[in-house]
């Protein structure tokens, strides 16, 4: 979600859950085949993802 440039918190407010269920559902705790395929489908960001110093630091050194 991060590379499409959503946090957790304001995906789930565009998802139309909550986010505890979706950081249930992402890391595993939970199951939703729904919530999945409306993840899938969410589109780029306008409004990029602000990572603090030590994750931006960290991003480029993955990418």
């Amino acid at each position: 979600m991060r590379r499409k440039g959503w946090s957790w918190r304001r995906a789930a407010i565009a998802l139309g859950c909550s986010y505890t269920h979706l950081a249930h559902m992402l890391t595993g705790r939970r199951e939703s085949a729904v919530l999945a395929a409306r993840i899938d489908a969410l589109p780029i960001s306008e409004q990029p993802y602000r990572t603090s110093g030590f994750a931006a630091k960290r991003e480029k050194a993955i990418l």
